[in-house]
């Protein structure tokens, strides 16, 4: 692959692998590090990669690099840090500017709820989550990065809805017995 080839492809991939990298991580300086990290070790293997493929190749790494990261933690509450470190502006533009600041309250508090969630369920698991719902990956890309069957794919998804449905209703329940904010509010 020749430099410039190289050059396009971290310009066109490089949001995503970064995002990718904060979701799993939960810790700027660590996702800067990982997507660092991911691009010098495609820079390494750009003469074996086909630049059709490097797509699926970096999202891959991204993924066993952030897992691997989680892992050499030494605890479980320094691995998944809470989410208030994150400025969450450099991550989604899903926040409006339009939103009221109680709303963009909600929408944070909502947020911090479904990351909690994603953080109980396998690695694998939200992974893949996190590439079809957050990333907009396809059920093809994330089986070629798993080197799964789609089948296997909708399965893992399917209980991962599941299993997030079960833990983010305690939380869902609660704020239907107390009332939303706006109910509050008035």
């Amino acid at each position: 692959m020749e430099t410039e080839t190289y050059i396009r492809l971290l310009h066109e991939h490089k949001d995503r692998v970064y995002s990718n990298a904060i979701y799993m991580l939960r810790n700027q300086q660590d996702a800067e590090d990982a997507t660092q990290e991911v691009f010098v070790r495609f820079w390494n293997h750009r003469d074996s990669l086909d630049p059709k493929l490097s797509g699926g190749w970096l999202m891959r790494t991204t993924n066993n690099l952030c897992i691997d990261l989680i892992r050499h933690r030494k605890t479980r509450n320094r691995a998944l840090q809470k989410t208030d470190d994150i400025n969450w502006r450099t991550v989604s533009d899903h926040t409006e500017k339009s939103i009221n600041p109680l709303g963009r309250l909600e929408l944070q508090d909502q947020q911090r709820e479904l990351l909690a969630a994603l953080d109980e369920l396998p690695d694998q698991t939200r992974c893949m989550m996190l590439l079809y719902y957050f990333q907009g990956q396809n059920l093809q890309t994330i089986g070629e990065i798993f080197d799964r069957k789609i089948g296997t794919i909708k399965v893992t998804l399917h209980r991962g809805r599941q299993k997030l449905r079960a833990l983010l209703e305690p939380a869902t329940r609660t704020k239907k017995e107390s009332g939303s904010y706006e109910r509050i509010m008035r």
